[in-house]
């Protein structure tokens, strides 16, 4: 399974449901000190305050949402996905915000003219781009001089005590040597730099989830981990009740014994200033 694949794409970012659970569980249960796309937006307003803000692969809108928190109605916003649903969901998100449009768009060819904006940021998305250093070059050339390039991303194994959970799961199923990887493997805090058209900045945060019951962990693999650990391991769909019961079960054992279940990660985010004025 390739995490740039479009059926990939089409069963995790087809609608919004699956990315919804997986925003409110970071909402409730993260242990990061604040809000990232808060965090970025402050540091990069320490640079360069923006008037025009291209988001590349919106969502449904985290981003938007901390700018209009952090820095009121002044920036003019515009997002960009590749998925219909995505854009439909973020025009309901933008309504009545003068200054903010979504639209349809490829990372990889973006439409508007050479240095069009103040920031351009590309998060949490890059490692679902077939070619990443080109969706780069492009944010690139639309950077004003001055201007910003963000791009957030996790760690190569996020999550990984919950991941290594699902592994387990699928050898007591039967498939011994299960394996399971992360998008983060295509675009990671380690590596990302090395796709950059010059050498960023990277800011990396302690992140990672901390769960007090078993429910609110087991919604949040079955929002897309669980699926995408069945399909790279050739699993049938006829198992996932099963390997969602095992997990549930070892997450319960693990909060009766410690009061809590940490998965623990690492995000952050790569920032590079375009030289000129």
């Amino acid at each position: 399974m390739r995490f740039d694949e479009p059926g990939f794409l089409q069963r995790a970012y087809g609608d919004d449901h699956g990315l919804s659970v997986r925003m409110e569980t970071h909402r409730l249960y993260s242990i990061e000190r604040g809000n990232l796309f808060e965090t970025i937006t402050d540091e990069a307003a320490r640079q360069v305050v923006p008037m025009r803000v291209l988001d590349v692969g919106a969502g449904i809108g985290g981003w938007y949402h901390a700018l209009r928190e952090r820095l009121g109605p002044v920036p003019r916003y515009v997002g960009v996905d590749q998925s219909e649903g995505m854009v439909a969901r973020l025009r309901e998100v933008c309504r009545g915000d003068p200054h903010a449009e979504a639209a349809i768009g490829d990372a990889q060819a973006l439409s508007w003219p050479d240095e069009s904006f103040d920031w351009v940021g590309l998060h949490f998305m890059l490692y679902h781009v077939p070619d990443i250093r080109l969706a780069l070059n492009e944010a690139w050339r639309v950077v004003r001089q001055g201007g910003l390039l963000l791009a957030a991303t996790t760690a190569e194994r996020p999550y990984r005590e919950l991941f290594d959970l699902l592994a387990r799961g699928l050898e007591s199923l039967g498939y011994k040597g299960a394996r399971i990887e992360s998008p983060g493997v295509r675009f990671s805090l380690e590596h990302g730099h090395r796709f950059f058209p010059e050498q960023p900045e990277v800011l990396v945060h302690p992140a990672g989830l901390r769960f007090d019951s078993v429910e609110p962990a087991v919604r949040f693999l079955a929002s897309g981990p669980l699926d995408s650990a069945l399909e790279q391991n050739g699993a049938p769909e006829s198992l996932r009740e099963d390997l969602l019961a095992y997990v549930g079960l070892r997450v319960s054992e693990e909060i009766q014994r410690s009061g809590s279940f940490l998965a623990s990660s690492e995000s952050g985010f790569f920032m590079l200033r375009k030289a000129g004025r």
